[in-house]
């Protein structure tokens, strides 16, 4: 396993990481909204 394959890895698990924080942060501003 090259470098290259770690960083795109860890990248995906970033993006999915801060694509579900901003999820959980619609979600909590969509409740303190309604």
């Amino acid at each position: 396993m090259s470098y290259r394959d770690l960083f795109i890895k860890k990248k995906i698990k970033w993006n999915i990481e801060i694509f579900y924080l901003h999820i959980m942060e619609r979600i909590y501003l969509i409740a303190v909204i309604y």
